[in-house]
């Protein structure tokens, strides 16, 4: 995943506050984009938050795979957890207002998994 898939989701999504892709196995933040300055700590508690959330890429919290995707809400954010398909230790990490259309920004979301693999980034 390259900087611009980032951008170009936050692009296309203004309630898109903070996009960053994770390696949530070791807690760190490989890259992000946003409008607005966040401090590395916050960001930080993004990734350790992903990471509790979707559980170890290779221990599966429940069922026989891990877990995909989580989204968290609370009084004001929505936050969405993507991990990779192909690298279950890195995910795509996502703090949005509460008024995102979900829907779409999930589809958007996904795709940049889709375009970083066939371009070979992911």
């Amino acid at each position: 995943m390259r900087s611009t898939d980032l951008n170009g989701l936050i692009g296309a999504h203004p309630d898109c506050l903070v996009a960053a892709y994770a390696d949530i196995g070791t807690g760190v933040t490989l890259l992000t984009s946003t409008d607005s300055t966040v401090p590395r700590e916050a960001l930080d508690d993004l990734c350790v938050e992903a990471a509790l959330t979707l559980g170890p890429g290779d221990i599966p919290p429940l069922g026989a795979e891990p877990c995909p995707q989580a989204i968290k809400v609370d009084a004001t954010a929505i936050y969405v957890y993507l991990r990779a398909p192909d690298d279950p230790s890195d995910a795509l990490i996502c703090k949005c207002r509460p008024t995102i259309a979900l829907s779409s920004f999930l589809k958007d979301a996904r795709a940049c998994f889709v375009a970083g693999a066939a371009e070979g980034r992911v």
